[in-house]
């Protein structure tokens, strides 16, 4: 075997691995909202827009371009600290370097 292969064999099993870590982070996070997600950011707003949020309540709230915003980024951090936890140091570091990349498999 080449060293050129070798090393795209070795790169090849350490991107497959990180793939499956964050399969597995998919698997295992919510894809909904709930309504504790929901008073955490009613709890983050000023407290004025917060009480028309509280009248509004969960079921209608809950589609708040705001709320989605804030619950895809409370994701983020979970995905960010489930990666850090599940993978070795090099391999987050390099999921960090790639993670905002397409994939291109061709």
């Amino acid at each position: 075997m080449q060293a050129n292969t070798l090393i795209a064999d070795v790169d090849f099993q350490r991107i497959l691995h990180i793939g499956e870590v964050a399969f597995s982070y998919y698997q295992v996070q919510r894809s909904s909202p709930s309504e504790q997600d929901y008073e955490g950011w009613l709890n983050s707003l000023p407290e004025i827009i917060s009480r028309q949020y509280q009248l509004l309540g969960y079921e209608r709230g809950k589609h708040s371009i705001d709320f989605r915003r804030y619950f895809m980024a409370i994701r983020q951090q979970d995905m960010f600290n489930y990666m850090e936890e599940n993978l070795s140091r090099e391999d987050f570091k390099l999921w960090l370097e790639r993670k905002d990349q397409p994939a291109n498999l061709w």
